[in-house]
């Protein structure tokens, strides 16, 4: 078995691990996955796999450890040539900024996320969680009729997915009631 199927397989114990709440047990087989990912050359697997395990500091709340991990989840997608992991990556990082309260750095990446994301097929939840990260972004560093926009297009997107969105909820689309909470409190144009 080669380097790369290892890896997959260790992403698989990774992801198990982590489902049952041992985030050590997943950072270990992650670490292995990179490991072995980085043997074969698989750029893309290798980034999504730093950014899991920059995930599993950022739910720790060790955010500088995620930042830093997330930033070569970041460099990895780019050297890729995964346009949708290198977005993706993106808006991950831009969530860890505005979490840090750097607003400015994170709007630069979601600004180079969307835009990714709205020039290519990607996901409509891909794209939504971007507009949404991004409104939030927006809030932050009080610019209202943005926040607004970004809002709109999340809600959108939201609403496309509504049959995906509700089966994950109780009776409304989370997506499209977080939007419209926001909406009101923006207030009109």
């Amino acid at each position: 078995m080669g380097a790369h199927q290892l890896g997959l397989q260790a992403i698989t114990r990774g992801e198990e691990a982590r489902r049952a709440g041992d985030s050590d047990r997943a950072a270990l087989a992650f670490a292995e996955a990179r490991e072995l990912f980085n043997q074969c050359g698989a750029i893309a697997d290798e980034a999504r796999t730093v950014a899991r395990l920059a995930q599993i500091k950022r739910d720790a709340g060790h955010r500088d450890a995620a930042c830093r991990l997330q930033t070569q989840a970041v460099a990895l997608a780019r050297e890729s040539g995964d346009r949708g992991s290198y977005a993706n990556t993106l808006r991950h990082l831009a969530d860890l900024l505005r979490e840090m309260d750097d607003a400015r750095g994170a709007a630069t990446l979601y600004r180079e996320a969307l835009e990714i994301y709205q020039a290519g097929p990607y996901s409509p939840l891909d794209t939504a969680h971007a507009m949404r990260g991004a409104a939030l972004n927006a809030e932050q560093l009080g610019d209202k009729a943005r926040a607004r926009k970004l809002w709109r297009g999340a809600r959108e997107r939201y609403a496309v997915l509504d049959e995906l969105m509700r089966a994950t909820a109780d009776d409304a689309n989370p997506g499209v009631a977080e939007a419209d909470r926001h909406l009101a409190e923006l207030g009109d144009d």
